[in-house]
């Protein structure tokens, strides 16, 4: 008891006595004092780390809210000043100051700086919660919105907060207290700040996380609770929605509907719900031109190909009716089984694709992942093919390819691995064997009409280098290689050219989409000589930045913060102007770093850079990171010249390459 006091009087000696809400807050542990007779340790310590870390003078506070995008009025900068403790030499802790803000909910957030501002307010919100979070932000002509209206957002997504000794009551709540309150990997994953507080939304998605254990299905648990989200409906409006998806039901079957249906307080019931009570009732039939309505309705994951291929399969009766829940089986063909997101590395591992753990959380965020933290087979592998991380070794690529849906012949097969980029232990890059069979998609043309296939591009070729280039195709058993396949050899041709009137078609038959202000970016770009003809390859190379995602030019500041990047008023002036092409349409980000890299003096963000790197196209390893960090001179905010980046880079991976070749 003894340690205990000294811990009380260490810390009181940094309060003020008239702070009464940091008193307040130091000694939430009294309470539990009151009830066992002993303080809660815990409690005190995590109030003591308010009162730890970096100090500022008092004169200091505005400036360094303005740098976070935190802007003060005078008064309400007064006010934060004669609030917060002050020591001897009128320094205050930085932690305090921001929780200072955060009880206050003064001021205003930039809007450019919105991601500084919730980290250094102590919020655990992930990139993508913050940009969540930032679409329904009330936002003033400036760019800027209130505290108050800001911390309502960011109370939404993560819930009340609860103090982590009673977590007892919070999972007894759930129904999950005894099996849950003893488990190591919950409670040790739990996110709690520095007053001993964790998240409600925070503690469910970790509760979410857990597989079953054999005691309680937690899985089955949360299942049922995700048929209480999304979409509502008024109870007075169910015969209109029914009818809206193709349904009528007879008044016997209306009613046995509704007597299973819950609604809440207003009538109103959940979309998800009534589909799941819908499959219930036997012999509900549904007009096939409706299905499309019913999968949007029932927020299901299926793309046009997908519901081709539904309807393909889809038996009707006499009446030109089909069986719903024969039709809710024939999607689930489709989307596969659910998958828990604790099962996908296993998975992947057993596809063949290797992630470390910090590649596998990189996937989770770009997954499609349900409330109940589990997934649809087809959508995992969807995003496994666009994902840039993991390696597959050489002796897998065959099954990895099948079951990401790739259909290659042997010769075809034999090719693609020839081609591939492998490392000293046999294993390839999962986005470059992604990219690698991207070739052996689309259109197949006959080897036997290459001139013509070829001519019509504008690509002539001598007799020598036509014969070269059918020993060199992987032609398929019917004769045919596939056209991208076909072009990637062509393009290898040293010298090769294409008129500027071709250019069209050799982009449609690289399958490149162009829309008007891509194409005019294009050719205002390329090195076109005085006969307009360009060198094959560098199309090629100019055409890859007009893939990937697109952004909004008229969000650039919005679109520059996610990526990391800061620039000037002058710098973003230049840019503007660079982009006037793409005012009020999309632009690909690819297309836009090119941009930015060449303007002069952008920075980035030292806590961007790893997916600034990504964003390039440029791959490190952990080890190399942490050199090119370490080695980064950056500024009071965190931030690094772009052009030093791209040097510090280079050099390091050039050393690498060096030690490489001395080996």
């Amino acid at each position: 008891m003894h340690s205990t006091f000294v811990c009380i009087q260490h810390i009181e000696d940094f309060l003020n006595v008239d702070n009464k809400v940091y008193r307040n807050r130091l000694l939430d542990g009294v309470k539990t004092f009151h009830s066992t007779g002993k303080f809660s340790l815990n409690s005190l310590v995590n109030a003591a780390n308010l009162f730890s870390g970096q100090k500022m003078n008092v004169k200091e506070i505005q400036p360094y809210l303005e740098s976070l995008g935190i802007e003060l009025t005078d008064s309400e900068s007064q006010m934060i000043q004669s609030t917060v403790p002050l020591d001897d030499e009128d320094l205050v802790y930085k932690n305090v100051l921001m929780d200072t803000l955060r009880t206050s909910r003064s001021g205003k957030v930039n809007m450019d700086k919105i991601d500084d501002a919730i980290e250094h307010l102590g919020f655990p919100l992930e990139e993508e919660e913050i940009e969540e979070l930032s679409k329904n932000l009330p936002v003033n002509n400036e760019r800027k919105v209130q505290m108050d209206l800001l911390l309502k957002e960011v109370d939404t997504i993560l819930g009340e907060e609860i103090d982590y000794n009673d977590m007892d009551n919070v999972l007894k709540n759930i129904g999950l207290r005894l099996h849950l309150k003893e488990n190591n990997v919950l409670m040790k994953g739990l996110p709690v700040d520095a007053a001993g507080k964790v998240y409600k939304h925070k503690l469910m998605d970790s509760v979410m996380s857990l597989k079953a254990d054999g005691t309680v299905n937690v899985n089955e648990v949360m299942e049922k609770g995700s048929l209480f989200t999304g979409e509502k409906i008024d109870l007075v409006e169910l015969d209109d929605y029914l009818e809206n998806i193709g349904i009528k039901l007879s008044e016997d079957k209306m009613m046995k509907l509704l007597d299973k249906l819950p609604t809440d307080a207003g009538g109103k019931l959940y979309k998800k719900r009534l589909i799941k009570e819908l499959e219930n009732i036997q012999g509900i039939k549904i007009s096939p031109n409706k299905v499309e309505e019913l999968i949007k309705s029932a927020e299901i994951n299926l793309n046009d190909k997908d519901i081709q291929t539904l309807m393909d399969h889809l038996p009707v009766d006499r009446n030109g009716k089909a069986d719903f829940r024969v039709l809710m089986n024939e999607i689930k063909k489709i989307t596969g089984e659910k998958i828990h997101i604790e099962d996908i590395k296993g998975i992947l591992d057993n596809m063949g694709i290797e992630m470390t753990n910090k590649e596998n959380k990189k996937l989770l965020k770009t997954l499609p992942i349900s409330v109940d933290k589990t997934l649809f087979r087809k959508e995992l592998l969807s995003g496994v093919k666009s994902f840039k991380g993991g390696k597959v070794n050489v002796h897998h690529v065959k099954n990895v390819l099948q079951k990401t849906g790739f259909k290659l012949e042997a010769k075809e097969l034999k090719d693609l691995q020839a081609h591939l980029p492998v490392t000293e232990h046999e294993k390839v890059d999962l986005d470059v064997l992604m990219d690698a069979a991207k070739s052996f998609t689309g259109e197949r043309v006959d080897t036997k009409d290459l001139k013509n296939v070829l001519g019509s591009m504008g690509i002539a070729l001598t007799e020598r280098e036509e014969s070269r280039l059918l020993k060199s195709l992987p032609i398929a058993k019917d004769g045919t290689v596939f056209k991208k396949r076909l072009l990637d050899s062509v393009v290898s041709i040293k010298g090769k050219k294409v008129h500027s009137s071709k250019l069209p078609i050799v982009l449609k038959a690289a399958e490149f989409e162009f829309e008007k202000e891509d194409y005019d970016d294009l050719i205002n770009h390329l090195p076109i000589d005085e006969n307009e003809m360009v060198d094959l390859d560098v199309l090629m190379n100019e055409a890859k930045t007009f893939t990937g995602k697109r952004v909004e030019v008229d969000d650039l500041k919005n679109v520059l913060r996610k990526l990391g990047l800061v620039l000037s008023d002058k710098e973003y002036k230049d840019l503007q102007k660079a982009l006037s092409v793409y005012a009020g349409k999309k632009i690909y980000k690819k297309r836009l770093l090119k941009f930015v890299k060449g303007l002069k003096g952008p920075r980035a963000k030292i806590k961007k850079v790893e997916s600034l790197l990504e964003n390039l196209g440029i791959k490190m390893k952990d080890e190399e990171l942490e050199e090119l960090i370490a080695q980064l001179s950056s500024d009071g905010n965190r931030t690094v010249d772009l052009t030093e980046l791209l040097d510090a880079i280079n050099y390091i991976k050039g050393k690498l390459q060096a030690m490489i070749g001395n080996t």
